[in-house]
């Protein structure tokens, strides 16, 4: 069975706790936006897509189940000060499991509530310089309770009043949302294009607010099945592109960073979604993956997942990579991203850029595997992207043992950016594959034609 990171269904959520794997498989539930801000603050869960999935969906949650109705209703005062990622969540969805070294787990083997999350962020979750915006308790307009029938003039708001208070909830709960991480700009654009269609359908000659509500929680709801959608024509795309520069028949060797499948998005994968494509026409040799400190997200959560699949991976450390792309005969590098800027410059997790250099060095060819939703025209290049530092005590510290002496300086930031110029094979998207200085221009001819 393949690895979920979320899990919806109408008026729940939950998501798998990416803290504690490899070694625990656990369910967090998420009731709503401030559980939502948590578990991606604290990086609970992680990766662009999945992190715009998980916010919009709790926003669906809380449209499910009324938590709209009711004036004020705020966005966890000061939130952007970063709350401590270890508290659960009342109860964990499907239990906890021992997960062997293959990925199977012993489903409900342990009922734990979830305390204690913080595996490796030791309560310092969202502290870090750039995510302190805060959004002040109260500040929401919810709809008014009590609200009255047809004909019963100044009992209730009326149906016009209804709708301006839902659209101004969804506005004031993406607004806090957004604070939680500020680099991907998935999220970002998902919320833009979710308030552009409120303001439509606001507009439709007597609309009311339980119709506008079903349309609202029906158009997240899709985000799921298209997120994956997209992840498979990534995959196809982006294998397609590297078997061209092999002998055929031949098979390839890939390195990639960090974690950019399943565990990252709503299945499949990005650049995990093109190893996965390889794999299952036979193509694929073996995957390098880095160990990507200091979260380890590549051995804690890629080498996990590719041996839930058995697909041959071998871990390697983050400064071993440049070495193992003569020594291993690497054929490309592929990794993710969390914003792509109009030219091509490329926001992803922090030593991407180191092998970027090693690859032109090495003349292996470069990609970047991101959906659409990935891609900010309206940031001309790398520099003027928004980069998020994180907690000192993320690097110094692992499972609350100190590898590092006390009170040292640290400068600790989650992202780094890889010029256009470094990405030599192109950036994939589930529209193709483009060379990353004509991105922008080449998706919004898609556009224009309909594609």
């Amino acid at each position: 069975m393949a690895l979920e990171s979320i899990r919806y269904r109408r008026g729940s959520l939950s998501v798998l706790n990416q803290l504690l794997l490899p070694e625990r498989i656990r369910y967090e539930r998420v009731g709503g936006a401030e559980r939502a801000w948590t578990v991606i603050n604290s990086m609970e869960v992680r990766g662009a897509p999945a992190i715009a999935l998980v916010a919009c969906l709790s926003l669906a949650v809380e449209l499910a189940t009324g938590a709209d109705a009711g004036a004020g209703t705020g966005g966890d005062g000061d939130a952007g000060t970063g709350a401590a990622g270890g508290t659960g969540a009342g109860g964990d969805v499907g239990g906890d499991a021992n997960a062997g070294a293959g990925g199977d787990a012993d489903a409900g083997a342990d009922t734990s509530t979830g305390a204690g999350v913080g595996a490796g962020t030791d309560g310092d979750a969202g502290t870090g310089t750039s995510t302190g915006v805060g959004v002040d308790a109260g500040t929401g307009t919810g709809v008014g309770a009590g609200t009255g029938t047809d004909g019963d003039a100044g009992t209730g708001p009326s149906p016009g009043a209804e709708v301006a208070a839902l659209e101004a909830f969804v506005q004031q709960r993406l607004r806090f949302l957004l604070t939680a991480r500020p680099t991907a700009v998935n999220l970002l654009r998902e919320a833009e294009r979710l308030q552009e269609l409120i303001r439509g359908w606001s507009r439709s000659p007597g609309i009311t607010a339980p119709e506008l509500r079903e349309r609202i929680i029906e158009h997240i709801e899709g985000l799921l099945a298209k997120d994956r959608q997209d992840n498979e024509s990534i995959g196809a795309y982006g294998a397609q592109d590297i078997l061209r520069r092999v002998p055929p028949g031949a098979t390839v060797t890939i390195l990639t960073h960090c974690n950019t499948g399943s565990l990252a998005t709503a299945g499949y994968g990005t650049a995990l979604g093109i190893v996965r494509t390889l794999h299952a026409q036979g193509r694929l040799r073996r995957v390098l993956c880095t160990e990507t400190r200091p979260y380890n997200q590549g051995s804690r959560l890629t080498a996990f997942e590719l041996c839930h699949d058995h697909i041959p991976v071998t871990l390697i450390a983050d400064s071993a990579a440049a070495a193992a792309m003569g020594e291993h005969r690497v054929d490309a590098v592929l990794v993710g991203a969390d914003r792509v800027a109009a030219n091509g410059d490329t926001a992803n997790k922090i030593g991407t850029l180191a092998l970027a250099l090693a690859a032109r060095h090495n003349r292996i060819p470069f990609y970047v595997a991101a959906p659409t939703s990935s891609l900010d025209p309206m940031v001309p290049n790398g520099s003027l992207i928004p980069m998020e530092e994180r907690p000192g005590r993320e690097l110094t510290h692992l499972q609350g043992l100190c590898l590092a002496p006390p009170g040292i300086d640290v400068w600790n930031p989650a992202f780094d950016v890889t010029p256009h110029d470094l990405i030599t094979g192109g950036v994939v998207t589930e529209r193709g594959v483009f060379p990353p200085g004509d991105v922008t221009r080449a998706l919004s001819a898609c556009a224009a034609r309909g594609q």
